[in-house]
């Protein structure tokens, strides 16, 4: 009995223990971001005052990221666990009254609006088939639906439901130290004549004996294939291959513009595959960073067999 007893009472230290950590936790990442916005950078006094720095009748102080309500919620879960609500209250700053009275309190039309919305974003995000992000969802909300909603209020409820589109938020990462080419296209893809503009990019491909890698070059005025490569991995000499081909087959004129993305990997904007497009008097052309639109055209072409690798 006084084991369980003692054991009872680790708990309840424990969880409340864990809540007002979080709390400082939350507070302290909040507090310099306040106190910036305040003259002189002190965030020591927050109590609305009149001119005679007196506090003025009605007025709360500035309330941080852990309000009441967001305590009450954290008491809520600590009761939910059978631990005591008075020691809850307590180490958290809240009144036991104020907790009931949230308690029992009806949901205000803003915390009934947000469920409703939620419950739509999840019925959106499922007939999607999990593929939709925040802008997309936010965008079927309001064209489709005609549900007049912002862009943040989608994203913060999204956030909170945990509702995510599958490839999740894009990570791109730049190589250091690695010089790149001008983008000579500017997403103008119309050329009048071919030999003009070329568009190259890798596309990956799984098999039963593992991923093959498959480099295109494509002639945006025939939409022709005029080049190929395909291996094991994405490297250099994959790209500079395919980049061969298409020079020994199309023996192109002085001018013709070679555009790429500049890739995740040292490919594109590697010595040899820059070295073989300007001894063959081709322009080396990049996009920016993580736009697919700067390469639309390759892109839309690789689409359909797999995945473009970017």
């Amino acid at each position: 009995m006084l084991l369980e007893r003692c054991a009872e009472l680790l708990q309840v230290h424990v969880s409340i223990h864990a809540a007002e950590l979080l709390l400082r936790l939350e507070h302290s990442c909040r507090a310099p971001a306040l106190s910036a916005q305040l003259p002189g950078g002190e965030a020591a006094d927050l109590q609305v005052r009149d001119r005679a720095g007196h506090p003025l009748p009605g007025c709360r102080a500035i309330e941080g990221a852990h309000g009441p309500k967001r305590r009450f919620a954290a008491i809520e879960v600590i009761a939910g666990n059978a631990l005591p609500v008075q020691a809850a209250c307590r180490v958290l700053g809240v009144s036991e009254s104020g907790f009931h009275a949230w308690r029992s309190r009806a949901p205000s039309p803003r915390s009934i609006r947000h469920a409703w919305l939620t419950d739509i974003i999840r019925h959106v995000h499922i007939d999607s088939r999990g593929s939709y992000g925040t802008r997309r969802v936010h965008a079927e909300l309001t064209l489709g639906h005609g549900i007049s909603v912002g862009h943040n209020a989608v994203e913060m409820l999204m956030r909170r439901a945990r509702v995510q589109d599958i490839c999740g938020r894009p990570r791109f990462r730049r190589v250091p130290n690695v010089a790149t080419a001008a983008d000579l296209v500017e997403r103008q893809f119309q050329r009048e004549d071919s030999d003009r503009l070329w568009v190259t990019d890798i596309t990956e491909h799984p098999t039963r004996e593992g991923k093959v890698y498959c480099c295109v070059v494509l002639d945006v005025f025939s939409r022709r294939v005029v080049g190929w490569s395909i291996d094991s991995s994405p490297t250099a000499a994959l790209v500079t291959d395919a980049l061969g081909m298409a020079i020994n087959q199309r023996s192109p004129i002085e001018a013709t513009v070679i555009h790429s993305d500049q890739s995740t990997q040292p490919k594109f904007t590697s010595w040899a595959f820059t070295r073989r497009a300007i001894d063959s008097g081709l322009l080396p052309s990049m996009g920016s960073v993580g736009d697919c639109f700067d390469n639309a055209v390759i892109e839309s072409f690789g689409s359909a067999p797999g995945s473009v690798d970017s």
